[in-house]
């Protein structure tokens, strides 16, 4: 939640940091800046739940769980934004549910698998060191 606070506090710092475009500039501003600051604890969360998985050598397991998000989560969501949205928001909120579908996946891998001793099956892919 810090990173959130702190992105949402350095709106009018940070965005000049990464383009000078006034036109960009002003689609980041507003919404978007939120919608970005306040993705930021999930994303947090996603990150360290896709090194406990690398840690734990499952890599088939989150290549299936990653296969799974594009075609479920991900693909549905872009098209739908190709055909009804147009908006880079919208993009960005794709990226959000693909980033929710992959807590959810190495999530439930880390705590009701791996902490709990592992299995050798697995509903998205054999045990770890696969």
């Amino acid at each position: 939640f810090v990173a959130m606070l702190a992105l949402k506090v350095g709106e009018d710092t940070i965005i000049p940091m990464f383009t000078a475009d006034p036109e960009v500039v002003h689609h980041l501003q507003g919404p978007m800046w939120v919608l970005l600051a306040c993705a930021q604890p999930l994303n947090t969360l996603c990150f360290v739940y896709d090194g406990l998985i690398y840690a734990s050598g499952s890599f088939r397991y989150v290549r299936n769980a990653f296969l799974a998000g594009s075609l479920l989560v991900t693909g549905p969501c872009l098209l739908l934004v190709c055909l009804y949205c147009r908006a880079l928001w919208a993009v960005w909120m794709s990226k959000l549910a693909f980033n929710v579908w992959r807590v959810l996946t190495c999530g439930y891998r880390i705590h009701c698998w791996w902490l709990s001793g592992g299995s050798q099956y697995w509903v998205l892919g054999p045990g770890s060191g696969s």
